[in-house]
């Protein structure tokens, strides 16, 4: 059913773009990667193949190497994460809402880019020392993993430049010929 639903919105868009990105479990969907980007590459605007991120307080996918860096970036260059009830959360591997900024409902913007929490988190990427913060983003393997072969394909992008950007800084990047 999803798939059909997705298949009209690629038919019927104009001023939206269909980015669609497929993660790689191991042993689970490993063989399904080609055909999925053969029925994908002429409906979408964008497709990318990863293998999945460690979530912060969950499953390991991925090999993290002590290899720390200050920031993964979100902080500064990251859409908002706007949750159905209306709070903001910083970042998209937030399941929990730990990361919570603020809240839509009765906030402006402004005060939730204001807030001690994006201050806080802002001031941990800078400096790197996340001890004692009790953020997620210490664990987070955003920032501490070598991001050789975490981006498996992507149709527009040079993959060893696309994983230095987050999805809303596409115009950073050049596109492949």
């Amino acid at each position: 059913m999803m798939k059909e639903r997705l298949t009209e919105i690629s038919r019927i868009k104009k001023n939206t773009k269909l980015l669609m990105t497929y993660n790689v479990e191991k042993y689970i969907n490993k063989n399904d990667t080609d055909r999925w980007i053969e029925y994908w590459k002429d409906k979408a605007d964008l497709l990318e193949v990863w293998t999945p991120h460690n979530w912060v307080t969950g499953r390991k996918y991925r090999k993290v190497q002590k290899r720390k860096q200050k920031t993964c970036g979100r902080p500064w260059k990251t859409p908002l994460q706007i949750q159905a009830d209306g709070t903001v959360n910083m970042c998209c591997f937030d399941f929990n809402g730990q990361l919570l900024l603020g809240d839509l409902k009765n906030q402006s913007l402004k005060e939730i880019f204001n807030s001690n929490m994006i201050k806080k988190i802002r001031r941990c990427h800078t400096t790197g020392d996340f001890k004692g913060s009790g953020l997620i983003c210490a664990n987070c393997d955003i920032r501490n993993i070598n991001k050789n072969g975490v981006m498996l394909y992507n149709s527009k992008f040079d993959i060893n430049e696309r994983v230095k950007e987050v999805s809303t800084t596409y115009s950073n990047i050049e596109i492949k010929n």
